[in-house]
């Protein structure tokens, strides 16, 4: 796995649109491509793909962010991982990213995702802390 400067992110997105459009439709627009392309361009976000060598092509995208709490320590956010074969990329992500928080003086990471991520994330050392309901209103 790796990250993406800043800069290259544009040379990127012909690799990772397809990814990025699945995720933001599975997260009911929760994002907008567009906003995090330009956060990941000001380096305010970090934009990580897991690359397959044998077919030559984006096997994941996770995009995470560092962000301090209100008493000053650091959390590292991953707010999107969207890809195929997960089972055969976690691992590594997971490794990388925790490498890439000590890295930043974070304290832990954080991840927001869908029911399906929780038996994979505890496997690796994940815990689940707190459970976010939703409920769509009107054209929502």
């Amino acid at each position: 796995m790796v990250r993406i400067p800043g800069e290259n992110v544009p040379d990127a997105l012909p690799a990772v649109i397809g990814l990025l459009r699945r995720g933001e439709e599975r997260s009911w627009r929760r994002f907008s491509i567009r906003e995090t392309l330009e956060e990941c361009i000001a380096d305010r976000m970090q934009m990580w793909v897991v690359w397959d060598d044998d077919e030559r092509k984006v096997r994941a995208v996770v995009l995470t962010k560092v962000l301090a709490e209100p008493d000053g320590r650091k959390v590292l956010i991953v707010h999107a991982m969207v890809g195929n074969g997960m089972d055969q990329w976690l691992p590594l992500v997971v490794e990388t990213l925790k490498a890439f928080g000590e890295e930043q003086g974070c304290y832990r990471m954080k991840e927001t995702g869908r029911r399906g991520l929780v038996a994979p994330l505890k496997a690796l050392g994940w815990r689940p802390v707190q459970v976010v309901m939703e409920m769509r209103l009107g054209d929502g």
